[in-house]
């Protein structure tokens, strides 16, 4: 008697553990896909950002060029403020 609640505790535990990764990664997949879908969508045309006041235009290329290469090209520099 003991034994097989033990046996259907344990079948229920393996179903819903089984049930909660394959839902979880069906997330991961969805978002992914999303994430995918938008980038696609939302294509912007890449311009220079505007020269603020003060900041040498040899910084700025700096800048932009350190965004560039750590991100792979995947982000860029829209606004630059002087403090």
């Amino acid at each position: 008697m003991a034994t097989e609640n033990l046996e259907t505790a344990f079948i229920v535990l393996a179903i819903g553990m089984i049930t909660v990764f394959m839902v979880l990664g069906l997330v991961v997949l969805t978002g992914r896909l999303l994430i995918k879908i938008v980038n696609a969508l939302h294509r912007e045309t890449e311009s220079a950002p505007p020269s603020p006041a003060g900041i040498p235009s040899t910084h700025i290329a700096v800048i932009t060029a350190a965004v560039a290469q750590l991100s792979e090209g995947k982000a860029s520099v829209l606004k630059i403020e002087k403090n």
